[in-house]
């Protein structure tokens, strides 16, 4: 990882460790991240929610705002975050906050507005509807830190689906039902009958043809749905996809 332009261009950050869960941000989008929003970090403050080891949040400072907070959880990684700090010497213009960034507490560490705010929370959350609600609330409630004119930046997987009736786990570990049967379960179920179906009856060839299209999907697997991407009290989201992730930006509307 590196820092692409500004004050501390083509420095390299150090990565995260080892078997960590961190998944830092490919230099090509985030390249285009900071084109799209080129002008917007000039003496701002940013905040980096889900930050790893900085690579959003050091961007933005070497590009020129004036501070930035850091919210990571992973200790291990929040120490590797803090290192490249230091090695940059912007000390002074960063705090690391440790702590979940869907917590309340974490974003009352910000104390002042901020101009760009960026999510980027682990796949595994989003991906599932329990925890994508509970980054979509935190997202909601972050665009209320925004200053006039501020962007909040969210990343996900492309595409991104959640299966039908989805109630999976909201990434707390909480065991959770997908709609499928336990191997105990389909073994408690009886034997299906043998089925006998009169073709030349019009009503079983109908239904005949229903359930073949029903076998298909299941052979072609779990029915999915987009994910509404859109947010209370906000404009957009501009969604910009590079192959299979995606950066989403919104801005608060101050007429809601």
């Amino acid at each position: 990882m590196r820092i692409i332009a500004g004050e501390f261009r083509s420095r390299k950050l150090q990565s995260p460790p080892e078997k960590s869960e961190t998944r830092p941000i490919p230099d090509r989008v985030k390249e285009s991240l900071f084109s799209i929003l080129r002008g917007h970090f000039e003496g701002v403050g940013v905040l980096d929610a889900f930050a790893g080891t900085g690579s959003v949040g050091l961007e933005a400072i070497s590009r020129g705002a004036s501070f930035c907070t850091f919210i990571e959880r992973d200790r291990a990684v929040a120490r590797v975050l803090e290192q490249n700090i230091r090695t940059l010497g912007c000390q002074d213009r960063c705090e690391v906050v440790v702590g979940d960034a869907l917590a309340a507490s974490s974003l009352a560490r910000v104390y002042e507005r901020v101009h760009v705010a960026f999510f980027d929370p682990p796949y595994a959350v989003v991906e599932n509807a329990l925890g994508w609600r509970r980054v979509r609330d935190q997202l909601t409630r972050a665009l209320g830190m925004l200053d006039e004119g501020g962007y909040l930046v969210h990343r996900t997987p492309w595409p991104f689906t959640h299966l039908l009736n989805d109630s999976a786990d909201d990434g707390g570990g909480r065991a959770v039902r997908t709609g499928r049967a336990t191997r105990q379960e389909a073994e408690a179920e009886p034997a299906p009958a043998e089925l006998s179906i009169d073709l030349s009856d019009p009503a079983a060839e109908a239904a005949l043809e229903a359930f073949e299209a029903q076998l298909s999907q299941i052979m072609r697997g779990p029915a999915r749905e987009d994910v509404d991407l859109r947010l209370p009290g906000a404009v957009g989201p501009e969604t910009h996809v590079y192959r299979h992730t995606a950066i989403h930006l919104y801005q608060a509307s101050r007429g809601v």
